[in-house]
């Protein structure tokens, strides 16, 4: 079907032309037998990969590598009295009976604890310990 549009026309069997993006130059564009496309290539940066790698038709984009290692539960006793207590990987901030901890303290300089997957607690849990990163 062909219509043609009226400048100054507000909107066409009810939509409304202003929400038609761009309509004069993709009509132009469709017109003269270009093509209109928003993506010009697709890059694939650090870890990406691309099938096909031109980037067109059916496209997977896939992803390697992973995150921090998120919250760790401790291997220890918490008792109140333990101070060592074991994680997969070195932990970042601890959290200890609600207190979250860095090793070493940027203002004060209070060192927390020692180690690095097993480490040793400058105070003993008595609730609960975990870690992040």
């Amino acid at each position: 079907m062909y219509y043609q549009i009226p400048k100054g026309t507000t909107a066409v069997q009810g939509i409304p032309i202003g929400r038609i993006n761009n309509l004069e130059s993709r009509v132009k564009a469709l017109e003269s037998g270009s093509t209109v496309s928003g993506v010009s290539s697709i890059v694939a940066g650090t870890n990406v990969t691309i099938s096909p790698v031109g980037g067109t038709g059916a496209v997977t984009i896939n992803a390697t590598g992973s995150g921090g290692s998120g919250d760790q539960v401790a291997t220890g006793t918490v008792n109140g009295s333990n101070t060592s207590f074991t994680f997969a990987t070195a932990p970042s901030v601890i959290v200890a009976d609600f207190v979250i901890m860095r090793k070493t303290e940027s203002v004060s300089g209070t060192t927390n604890w020692s180690g690095t997957t097993t480490v040793t607690m400058t105070t003993a849990p008595t609730d609960h310990i975990y870690a992040i990163g």
